[in-house]
Order: C-alpha cells, then sequence, then structure tokens
C-alpha cells in the first residue's frame, strides 16, 4: 500500500533489546470532526500477529471490525488471530486472548474477547466484528448488510465505550488495511451525518483520511458503493423500529399523506422498490437455458444463479440441477428458507430432490390447492407413498391444527443411508383469490409452529418455502419469521429491512402494498404475546 506517513503511524512502546520492535502497519484517522477515533491497520500475518495484539492492548482497543475473510481467492488474507473454540485461550507473544462468546448472524460474527498480559494485571474485553459477505472479487452487489453491519458496530460501540475514560479507538482492518477499510471508516462517519444533517461531503473526507494513510479507499466500485449505501440511508431513514414504538410507528403509516393523498405506507414500500430495481437477465443463466425454461411457473419470476441451490440426487428423464427456488437469509441466520414455485406436474419430483439434497425438515405451503388448476400437481401421497426417480416419499400422519392448517409428515427414502424425516405445513383460510386472509392468526400460529419444528428437528436443512410464485405469499410469512427473530434477539423490528434483504437473494419479493402491510399488521399482532417486550426501548 505503500510508506505510511510518519505524523499518523501507531508507534508501538519498543521491546526490550529490540529497538526496531515499534513498527506495525498502521495508522490513525479522524473521523469528521477531527477526532482520532479510528486506528486503520494491515490485517496480522504469522510474522505479525504479536505485535497487532501489542497495538490493540497499547491502544486500548475495545472494538475491532474486520471486513476480510481469513481466506478469499484460494490467498490467505489474514491469520487466525483469536481462539476458535469457546473458553479457549491462545498466547500471542505477552498477550493472552481468550474467546468469551461469539454470536452468528446471516452477514457477520459478533465475539468477545478476553485479553490480558501474561504477566498479570486487568482483563479487558474486546469486541470484533467480522463481516463476512463481502465478495473476493467487487464490492457487495447491494449495501444493505453492510449498513447495518456498520450500524449495529456503531451502537454497540457507543455502548460498551459511553463509560470508558481516556482513549479508545476502534481498530478497522481489512488485508492491506486501505481499501475496504477505507469504505467501512467512511460510511460509519457518514451515516449518521447524512441522515441527521442531509448532507455529506464525502470526496473531501476521504481526501483527509489519505493524508493520514494512502490509498483510503482504493476502487471506484468502492468509492460507489458508498454514495449508494448513503443515497439508500438517506431515502429509507432509521426503518429499525422499538417494540415499545412498534404501534405508533404501524399508526403513522395508516395516515395519509396531505401532500400526495397516498398513505404513509404506500410512499415507504414506493421507496422500497427504487431501493430494488430489477436485476439484468445475466444474473438468471440456468433459468433462461433450454432445458430449464419450462420449469418456470412464470417467465418474470426467476431464481439469480448466485443463490439458487443445485440439485445432486439423480431425477427422471430430462431433469437437470435446476429448480425455481432461492436461498433466503433473515437478519439472524444465512440459507434458512429456499423459497419456490408451486410445482408444476412435471417438477413434482424436483421438489422432493431439493428436500433430500439440502436435507430440509420442514415444507411450508402458503397456498390452497386448486384441483381446476391443471399446472398445480399435488406433489405428496395421500395414502402410502410415491417414487420420483430414486426417490421414494411415504406418507406417516396428516392432523388439522385449529384450523389453521393441515401438517402432514414425510419420509424419504433414498441413495443416501438412512431415511430424512419432513414436516409439511399447509396453511389454510387464504384463498387464492384474496389479497388479504380473513385472519391472520394462522399465519402467526405458522410462524411458532414451524420455528419450534426446526429447534427440534435432527437436520439444519433450510426451510423449503413456497406459494403459487414464490414471492408473493412466501415473501409475507419469510419477512414476518425474519422479523419475528430479530425482535426476539434484540427488541426492536424492521420490516422495511426485513424484505429489503429477500429481495437482495430473489428479486420482487412481496408483490404489493397489501403484502406489505401484511407484515406489519402481522408483527403487531405477534408481539402482543411478547409483553414482557413492551417496556423495553433500545
Amino acid at each position: 500500500m505503500g510508506k505510511l506517513v510518519d505524523h499518523s503511524r501507531v508507534v508501538l512502546e519498543t521491546l526490550k533489546d529490540d529497538p526496531h520492535s515499534d513498527y506495525y502497519n498502521a495508522n490513525y484517522i479522524r473521523d469528521d470532526k477531527g477526532k482520532k477515533t479510528f486506528i486503520a491497520a494491515q490485517a496480522p500475518n504469522t510474522a505479525s500477529i504479536n505485535d497487532f495484539w501489542r497495538l490493540i492492548w497499547q491502544e486500548n482497543v475495545c472494538s475491532v471490525v474486520m471486513v476480510t475473510n481469513t481466506m478469499e481467492g484460494g490467498k490467505d488474507r489474514c491469520t487466525v488471530y483469536w481462539p476458535k473454540e469457546m473458553g479457549k485461550s491462545k498466547t500471542f507473544g505477552g498477550i493472552e486472548v481468550k474467546l468469551r462468546t461469539i454470536e452468528e448472524f446471516s452477514d457477520h460474527v459478533h465475539r468477545v474477547l478476553d485479553v490480558k498480559q501474561v504477566s498479570g494485571g486487568e482483563t479487558r474485553s474486546v469486541h470484533q466484528f467480522h463481516y463476512q459477505s463481502w465478495p473476493d472479487m467487487g464490492v457487495p452487489q447491494y449495501p444493505t448488510t453492510l449498513i447495518s453491519y456498520t450500524q449495529t458496530v456503531k451502537h454497540v460501540h457507543e455502548r460498551i465505550t459511553a463509560n470508558t475514560k481516556g482513549s479508545t479507538p476502534m481498530l478497522v482492518h481489512c488485508s492491506a488495511g486501505v481499501g475496504r477499510t477505507g469504505t467501512f471508516i467512511s460510511l460509519y462517519c457518514m451515516l449518521a451525518q447524512v441522515i441527521e444533517e442531509s448532507r455529506v461531503d464525502i470526496f473531501g473526507f476521504i481526501q483527509k483520511m489519505r493524508k493520514d494513510r494512502p490509498n483510503m479507499v482504493q476502487t471506484a466500485d468502492q468509492y460507489i458503493l458508498i454514495h449508494t449505501a448513503l443515497v439508500e440511508a438517506y431515502m429509507s431513514g432509521n426503518t429499525d423500529v422499538p417494540v415499545s414504538s412498534f404501534e405508533a410507528k404501524l399508526s403513522s403509516l395508516q395516515e395519509r399523506n396531505p401532500l400526495t393523498q397516498k398513505l404513509n405506507i404506500e410512499q415507504e414500500f414506493e421507496i422500497l422498490n427504487q431501493l430494488t430495481p430489477p436485476v439484468g437477465p445475466q444474473a438468471f443463466k440456468a433459468a433462461g437455458l433450454p432445458a430449464n425454461i419450462d420449469k418456470n411457473r412464470f417467465p418474470n419470476v426467476l431464481p439469480m444463479e448466485k443463490n439458487r441451490p443445485c440439485l445432486v440426487t439423480k431425477g427422471e428423464a430430462g431433469s437437470t440441477d435446476y429448480i425455481n427456488a432461492s436461498f433466503l437469509n433473515t437478519f439472524i441466520k444465512k440459507d434458512v428458507f429456499l423459497a419456490t414455485q408451486m410445482p408444476l406436474p412435471h417438477t413434482t419430483g424436483d421438489i422432493w430432490r431439493m428436500v433430500y439434497d439440502w436435507r430440509s425438515p420442514v415444507i411450508v405451503m402458503l397456498n390452497e390447492l386448486d384441483l381446476q388448476d391443471k399446472s398445480c400437481a399435488q406433489y405428496w401421497p395421500n395414502k402410502d407413498s410415491v417414487q420420483f426417480g430414486p426417490l421414494k416419499v411415504s406418507i406417516i400422519s396428516a392432523e388439522t391444527i385449529r384450523s389453521d392448517y393441515v401438517m402432514r409428515k414425510f419420509e424419504i427414502k433414498g441413495p443416501k443411508k438412512g431415511t430424512l424425516t419432513v414436516k409439511q405445513f399447509q396453511l389454510m383460510g387464504w384463498d387464492g383469490n384474496q389479497k388479504r386472509p380473513a385472519s391472520l392468526a394462522p399465519i402467526l400460529h405458522l410462524v411458532d409452529a414451524v420455528s419450534e419444528c426446526v429447534r427440534t428437528s435432527q437436520v439444519s436443512g433450510p426451510i423449503v418455502l413456497h406459494c403459487i410464485n414464490g414471492i408473493g405469499r412466501s415473501g409475507v410469512f419469510a419477512a414476518i419469521y425474519s422479523a419475528a427473530e430479530k425482535m426476539i434477539t434484540d427488541s426492536s423490528v424492521d420490516i422495511f429491512q426485513s424484505v429489503k434483504r429477500l429481495r437482495a437473494n430473489r428479486p420482487s419479493m412481496i408483490e404489493s402494498v397489501d403484502q406489505y402491510s401484511i407484515c406489519y399488521e402481522g408483527m403487531a399482532e405477534y408481539m402482543k404475546k411478547f409483553d414482557e417486550y413492551a417496556n423495553l426501548d433500545m
């Protein structure tokens, strides 16, 4: 990255008998108010890992932001500088590091490390925020998760430093400590400014950063990403609502804007659509192949190549590795759902291949079976078993729960050892021609039932989720499930970002304002069960 500038270089205290031990590739970086808030550093390697921890200890660092993976493109990008097992310790020179806790989210990992000198004395807590969704090449396609990650880091860092005396800079590193590092620091400083002051000087801020550390924000793509993220943040505002304020938020959304004569929720949905524009045809490679075209129910509802599940188990004649399905993330976990369409008569075997290959414990069916619609095939046996290529699917039981849904239990036998037990939940009470169900209660009961089934399952595969097209009702269920998961974890609800995350993996999830409204109203009903959250305000 070039020579470090001396005026901002972090100078380490020299070790005994080594006058040259004052060096680590790191600089102090000033925030938008001129305060030395950050240390931008190169990732440690085997030769510098002890010095990396000396730096953290010397500078009283309590937050470490890591925006690289340890391996990318088959190359080492960062030596693992923490113990991998909870409760275990590792020593780096004169510093002992113990992994106290680890929380895994869909896009990042939050580790808390207990750090002390081998010679004894105080133990300090260091929070490491490891963003894992930056692609090997280029930048994230959508800034949504990076914005959320940046806001999470800011929230936790401000909380843990609120009562800390003295300087506690945040250490930020990628591999070289300039490109992604500069991008993160720019976003961290500019996000609050653009929302609070409606103005921002990205060019000027990066120019100042480069005086402290050359080449900060390394590529044009990174520079564009900062602008894109700030535009999104400005347009959407803060959509993360504390549970205690959610009822007021919903009431506000149901009011009409006197200037536009539109409901506020309609305007929010329009912003969501502006921030999730249609994806170009190059993203749907397999979906457009001649062998797969007739496997798509609708030509404009296709899975992107980057997150479609490939089928492995051999199918019947004419089958390929393709199914119209997409992995979806929640706030907390990655690949929680496989959203797909209602099988066509000639693709019934493919849904079972997907369930079997990806070890899915649950199928959620959100449409009624219309026997008049010849394009909708009943893909399960009512009795005994049905053979789909090498897979034998047998029904074990079926029961109706509270008139809300039918729960069926199946066993699948295939080439792999043992059998796979799968539960199918078919929602009742939402007719095909209804924009909204008569009651939201069955959906909310279904969310709980599916969550419990996943929790107690012996396998940990994704939830297979389908309606007719795999984007409408499937989007409603996935958004409520994700929002409920987040509410229980951190006592706040963010429907806007929940839907935006879904659309990043499967475009057009949630097709209408009606469906978007159901997500809000569903969460309002759902949180009534959690009275203990009512007075919490994050």
